[in-house]
């Protein structure tokens, strides 16, 4: 049973097959430091043009800086361009995996070959130390240090796909790309520059069968998030993604475009293909219209040369609500008692997002030490907590055999939770047998409904 419990990802893993591509979101490493590709829409209402301030026309903007006017809010933007604190940690495990893939891809098209376990290992440790070390350059600034523990996780989930899989040889990893406000190709840096992205990587492939062979430019994504599934495929991200290539040199001979994720957590992989026929370039016309319109959108300020806030739920995905001053008035300007159902969820939400963001600014400065106030500190504390000894299974199994017992009671008596039962599964089923592992977990587990308070955006 104690077996059951142990877990070796380097030594239980096996290369099965090849793949196409590989890269990662956040950018050339340590260098240049390239931003991500997420894109949503957003389209104000019943603006004038009164409100577009001319200084902000036709500046650059990233897939991920768009993104922000509808995760969180226009506001969110002025603070990510004027570079207010945020609490990077809650990334730090997506970018160390992105990290150890773009250096894995990019060793793999140096090297023109297939890298073995110890060198995928060694770029893993490589990864780590200068992640850990020294932190990384995002878009030309340097980032702090990230949490070890955060990194290696990260890490794991990047080794566990490359020992699995072979990465192309010809695919390139992280290809800046950059537009102009007519959709010329400029220099990722050129002050001309209406839209910048990095795409992880992408690759021509020939695809096919007996009867049709064609040539498909293949884009690649790498995501973390246990929730990315082939509704990602759908989003506008991708579709920004589209539009990049479809505009670039490299689309050129090719018959059409594949948009490709890759979820690192879970070893999923989703896929979706645009024709470049009459259908298939109409819709790639609408989607680049869709960006023009957010970029527009983007453009949008007050007299005093800030974009519209909008606080309340959205502060809850924003990782500036502790600097924003409209959330604090939100929250200060709440009368508890007298307050509407609405007013009180709205600034009950906005004061959450508030409090983690403060949280995350405190972690950070304790990182130099104990903060001593007053009345106390506040930091990390010396604590214990109880532990099972590595023998606990075996001496608990001998006395409970001892006295008469069997292992159908012993398991009754320690309440197998959701987590054993899971942890067991991955023992009993190879890598092989995924889909025989998942419906034999499904035929143990019930999902019974509970209720929980808290704040849960409905308009994503």
């Amino acid at each position: 049973m104690a077996m059951w419990f142990a877990s070796n990802i380097l030594a239980s893993t096996s290369k099965t097959g090849p793949m196409q591509m590989i890269g990662w979101r956040s950018g050339i490493l340590w260098s240049s430091g390239f931003v991500s590709s997420h894109v949503r829409m957003f389209c104000p209402a019943g603006r004038s043009s009164k409100h577009l301030n001319q200084s902000t026309i036709r500046m650059a903007y990233h897939p991920t800086e768009l993104s922000l006017l509808d995760t969180s809010c226009p506001r969110a933007l002025d603070f990510r361009q004027s570079r207010t604190f945020y609490d990077r940690t809650i990334f730090a495990a997506g970018i160390s995996a992105h990290a150890v893939m773009e250096v894995a891809g990019n060793e793999v098209r140096k090297r023109g070959r297939a890298l073995e376990n110890d060198e995928i290992i060694h770029v893993g440790q490589d990864v780590c130390e200068k992640l850990i070390g020294e932190g990384r350059s995002y878009d030309g600034h340097s980032e702090p240090p990230l949490p070890a523990d955060k990194v290696f996780l990260g890490r794991d989930m990047a080794l566990r796909y490359l020992f699995r899989h072979n990465l192309s040889e010809s695919a390139q990893c992280e290809v800046g790309f950059a537009y102009d406000k007519d959709w010329k190709p400029v220099d990722y840096y050129d002050d001309s520059a209406r839209f910048r992205t990095i795409l992880d990587v992408v690759d021509v492939v020939e695809k096919g069968n007996e009867e049709w062979v064609g040539r498909m430019l293949v884009v690649t994504d790498y995501k973390t998030s246990w929730r990315a599934d082939k509704s990602e495929l759908d989003s506008l991200q991708r579709r920004a993604q589209a539009v990049t290539v479809w505009k670039s040199s490299l689309c050129k001979d090719v018959d059409g475009i594949e948009l490709r994720i890759v979820n690192l957590q879970t070893g999923a992989e989703y896929s979706r293909e645009v024709w470049l026929t009459e259908n298939g370039l109409a819709e790639l016309r609408s989607w680049q219209s869709d960006l023009e319109r957010m970029m527009d959108a983007a453009d949008w300020t007050d007299e005093n040369d800030q974009r519209p806030a909008r606080p309340g739920l959205r502060c809850i995905n924003c990782s500036y609500a502790g600097s924003c001053d409209e959330s604090k008035k939100l929250v200060d300007d709440t009368d508890i008692e007298n307050a509407s159902p609405e007013a009180l969820a709205s600034a009950y939400a906005a004061s959450l997002a508030r409090t983690k963001s403060l949280e995350a600014a405190a972690r950070e400065a304790s990182d130099r030490g104990q903060i001593l106030t007053d009345s106390g500190l506040v930091g990390y504390l010396e604590k214990e907590r109880r532990v099972c000894r590595e023998d606990a299974v075996d001496q608990i199994w001998g006395r409970w055999k001892g006295s008469g017992g069997d292992a159908s009671g012993l398991l009754t008596s320690l309440k197998l939770g959701v987590r054993n039962i899971e942890n067991a599964s991955k023992k009993l089923f190879g890598r092989s047998e995924k889909a025989d592992r998942e419906a034999w977990v499904n035929e143990l587990i019930d999902k019974q409904p509970y209720a929980a308070f808290g704040v849960q955006r409905t308009d994503k």
